[in-house]
């Protein structure tokens, strides 16, 4: 559905609250109402978001191909693609907790926000110097959260597609390296 945005004519200071916007569907021709929630959140991704989404792959799929090339360093490059992978993983938690933290009722959102960083933290810090099963267990956590975003009601369908298509090409290198780097 094409949406076009245009401001709503204001008369008072009491017009400001809640912010409305008026949509035209093009292809219906006729206007309605719409908070950002619901149907304006349908509205396309801007370019923004997928341009930095591809560019933050780079950290996930450079260490893969780096111990492909030169076998001796796959650890090394194995634990810089796990860290990553933690910091991804807690930002996808602060994601949560920032579209929660100001809406009523949603305590338990910004609590359960809070797990991804947790686990991703517990994970990097494992005793273990195998590499390759922290990269599982974060790709695991990647997953859970996008599993979680799938779910969320307050989420546009561009996000999650956007969501659904740089998990899985972030988890398939961290398999590759897990594999590469899994001690024998």
């Amino acid at each position: 559905m094409a949406l076009t945005r245009g401001l709503v004519n204001l008369k008072s200071r009491d017009d400001l609250k809640p912010p409305w916007i008026i949509y035209r569907d093009e292809r219906q021709g006729r206007e309605r109402d719409a908070i950002m929630s619901g149907e304006a959140r349908e509205a396309k991704l801007g370019r923004w978001p997928i341009i930095f989404g591809v560019l933050g792959l780079v950290p996930f799929w450079a260490p893969l191909s780096f111990s492909l090339m030169d076998r001796a360093n796959a650890v090394g490059a194995a634990t810089i693609q796990a860290v990553y992978a933690g910091v991804i993983l807690s930002f996808l938690g602060g994601a949560r907790f920032g579209r929660a933290f100001d809406q009523p009722g949603r305590g338990g959102v910004v609590a359960l926000s809070m797990i991804p960083s947790i686990m991703s933290l517990f994970i990097l810090i494992l005793p273990t110097g195998d590499a390759a099963s922290k990269l599982i267990f974060l790709a695991a956590g990647l997953t859970l959260a996008l599993a979680w975003d799938l779910r969320a009601s307050d989420l546009s369908r561009g996000y999650k597609g956007l969501r659904i298509i740089l998990t899985t090409l972030a988890v398939t290198p961290m398999a590759a390296e897990a594999v590469t780097t899994w001690p024998r």
